[in-house]
């Protein structure tokens, strides 16, 4: 479910794109109690129920409740392969999230043009034929789900502080499509 959510607020991050900020806040709550997701382009930070946030930097570096983790050069790796997923993730949104909005305006200066003409039937099929390409390009973010856990499991294994907080399961995964 929290993927879920993170997929939704990735694709309309496109808004603060649009108001010109180069990189946009994402933010994901995935419940009430605040547990969730912050991505800034420059740190990501990871809430979960019951635990201190944990914060990744572009660099790998990771704190833990504002106190920072040591980590050997390996771990460093691990966390900035993870942070470069997310990341990856988070582009793929937006450019979606972009492409989504054209298709909105496009669409509904489809539908004003059909109506007007007398040839609704046939503007409406070309727009579900163009929603489908676009519903396929959206399912593009699933497809990196399984490199963004790949990159999650392994930064578990060798950061054990980072564990806690490495929630991406296949169940989630598999739900993006759905």
């Amino acid at each position: 479910m929290l993927m879920k959510l993170l997929v939704s607020a990735v694709v309309m991050s496109v808004l603060l794109a649009g108001c010109g900020k180069s990189e946009p806040t994402v933010n994901v709550s995935g419940q009430a109690n605040g547990a969730g997701v912050t991505f800034t382009g420059k740190s990501l930070t990871l809430k979960r129920d019951g635990l201190p946030a944990a914060t990744i930097g572009v660099d790998g570096a990771l704190s833990i409740d504002g106190k920072p983790v040591d980590l050997n050069e390996a771990q460093r790796q691990a966390m900035r392969s993870y942070y470069a997923q997310v990341q990856g993730v988070a582009k793929k949104g937006i450019d979606i999230g972009t492409q989504g909005a054209a298709f909105g305006a496009h669409a509904a200066g489809e539908a004003i043009k059909g109506v007007l003409s007398g040839n609704s039937d046939q503007i409406g099929d070309k727009i579900e034929a163009e929603a489908d390409t676009f519903k396929h390009k959206a399912l593009q973010i699933c497809d990196q789900l399984a490199t963004l856990r790949t990159a999650q499991d392994a930064a578990a294994h060798l950061v054990p502080a980072f564990a806690p907080y490495s929630t991406l399961t296949q169940h989630d995964i598999d739900d993006c499509r759905k």
